[in-house]
């Protein structure tokens, strides 16, 4: 998996590029999520289970801590 991390510093955000697909791009596109990120823009994010998966296979100290927190809130209800 080859994946280039780009930091906002001011806005502390994190997006991931991907230089390869790792996964179905059309399964997960039918499985998105979508959030507005402000102005009325829709962005679409990987729905929970493939970013378990995709954090699972980078194996890095980092994403093992945040698959333990996205399993512990992965059952809760959104909107609460």
């Amino acid at each position: 998996m080859l994946v280039f991390s780009c930091y906002h510093t001011d806005e502390h955000t994190e997006l991931d590029l991907f230089i390869f697909t790792p996964f179905d791009f059309g399964a997960a596109w039918n499985k998105r999520l979508e959030s507005d990120i402000g102005d009325g823009i829709l962005a679409p994010f990987v729905d929970l289970r493939r970013l378990i998966g995709l954090k699972r296979q980078a194996g890095r100290t980092k994403d093992l801590e945040d698959i333990r927190v996205l399993e512990e809130i992965g059952d809760e209800p959104t909107g609460a």
